[in-house]
């Protein structure tokens, strides 16, 4: 068989030897073919973290654009976490998590959706409940909670959409409380929305002067005001 060489036809550059029947086809060189399975590579990579991502954000919120939010200087306030500790905006505080509240549909689980996307696709670890999906995780697992609970701790960011809607029997309010304590100790932030103002936000728990304090104390309040309507 005569073999020939050629430039790789992709760079131009490196010699590739190949049998001479194929020099109509050509031939690509080594380097050329490890950089377009590393592009593949990337390209199958992005597509999965896109799916799961979408898994992650309810389809609702998939759609959200800043620039259409109702308050968008509030909400580009939320969007610089976390370099939000009072008195020193240019220190970055990423233990420190975040308490949207105020009036419904004023742009609070948009802009926490935003968070949480630039987070992930940042490379972190995320996860967000709904109002209900916190008790439902419980009651799924029955008595087995904990390999759950030591993952929702080890995350880089966890949420709790709607806290103030939150049904919780008294374990799974254990559970919680325990969650949230151990976040803490770990110094891995957690955020919030909801419609409630902390005094009131505190009866929708059992234990919820101790919920509210550690809220309050690890978590920045931003307040989001009533709006006439939502451009979304």
């Amino acid at each position: 068989m005569n073999l020939i060489t050629l430039p790789c036809l992709r760079c131009g550059i490196e010699p590739v030897t190949i049998p001479e029947a194929q020099k109509i086809v050509g031939g690509i060189c080594e380097h050329c073919i490890h950089a377009e399975n590393k592009v593949e590579q990337e390209r199958v990579m992005a597509e999965q973290r896109q799916r799961k991502w979408e898994s992650i954000c309810p389809e609702l919120y998939q759609d959200t654009v800043f620039d259409r939010l109702p308050h968008p200087k509030i909400s580009q306030r939320a969007l610089r976490w976390p370099y939000m500790i009072k008195g020193a905006p240019d220190k970055a505080a990423p233990w420190m998590g975040l308490n949207l509240w105020g009036w419904q549909r004023t742009g609070k689980t948009r802009s926490l959706y935003l968070i949480v996307k630039k987070a992930y696709f940042d490379g972190k670890t995320v996860a967000v409940f709904g109002p209900s999906q916190f008790a439902q995780g419980c009651e799924s697992r029955a008595f087995n909670t904990a390999s759950w609970i030591r993952h929702l701790v080890s995350l880089d960011i966890l949420g709790f959409d709607d806290i103030d809607k939150c049904k919780l029997t008294k374990p799974q309010e254990e559970k919680f409380f325990a969650l949230l304590d151990a976040r803490i100790a770990r110094r891995a932030p957690t955020f919030f929305t909801g419609n409630t103002p902390g005094d009131d936000l505190k009866l929708q728990f059992r234990n919820g002067e101790a919920i509210l304090a550690r809220m309050r104390e690890h978590s920045v309040s931003i307040h989001f005001p009533q709006q006439q309507s939502l451009q979304i």
